[in-house]
């Protein structure tokens, strides 16, 4: 019998890790290229695009944040962005940065309080990167 809460160890590497990092951290100029290279970073960052919760991670949404963003994906990751809403300018920026870009819809039914809500995620990565 295995004790309640106990994990048997493996000796395969974790195959999902979570970090917490502000949307404004990164590469930028003079900095190092990233240690870490991610296979699908999904990252939920803000209300939306055009409601950051903090004006610090505006620049994320821009075209040189998802640049930045690009820098930290493993070849053939896909960088995934939940939102609470739709954002054709979002979606526009991540166009003129990756290859491939997918927005779709994602549909939540709220057992608490009865109502359906959709939610967004957008998926991008490069092909053949």
């Amino acid at each position: 019998m295995r004790a309640r809460g106990r994990r048997q160890r493996s000796s395969q590497p974790p195959r999902v890790s979570c970090l917490r990092r502000s949307a404004s951290q990164g590469r930028g100029p003079g900095r190092a290229e990233p240690a870490t290279r991610l296979g699908r970073p999904d990252l939920d960052v803000d209300h939306t695009p055009e409601l950051p919760l903090a004006s610090a991670n505006a620049s994320f949404y821009t075209e040189a944040g998802l640049e930045r963003a690009r820098c930290h994906l493993a070849p053939g990751g896909v960088l995934a962005v939940w939102s609470y809403a739709d954002s054709m300018p979002f979606a526009a920026a991540l166009r003129r940065v990756f290859a491939d870009v997918r927005v779709e819809p994602i549909v939540v039914f709220n057992d608490l309080n009865g109502v359906e809500t959709t939610d967004w995620r957008f998926l991008a990565r490069d092909v053949g990167r």
